[in-house]
């Protein structure tokens, strides 16, 4: 399952939450980045079941997307 995700892929909490980063991917356990809203980096584990990818984050970054969901299954 975890090998739809790789690293450097955006995603976020299926119940929402911050837009984070793939640090690393240990099984079904993922390794994620963000910011705080004061700038401060965060660093969190997450079951596979519980993240959402983000498609088109980096395009949303700069304008030019409008960041198409795609669930992990």
């Amino acid at each position: 399952m975890a090998a739809q995700l790789n690293l450097g892929d955006r995603v976020r909490l299926r119940g929402g939450g911050p837009l984070m980063t793939v640090h690393s991917i240990n099984g079904n356990n993922i390794d994620c980045q963000w910011f705080t809203v004061q700038g401060e980096l965060q660093a969190a584990t997450f079951p596979l079941y519980m993240l959402t990818i983000i498609e088109g984050a980096a395009d949303d970054a700069q304008g030019k997307g409008k960041g198409k969901k795609s669930a992990v299954d």
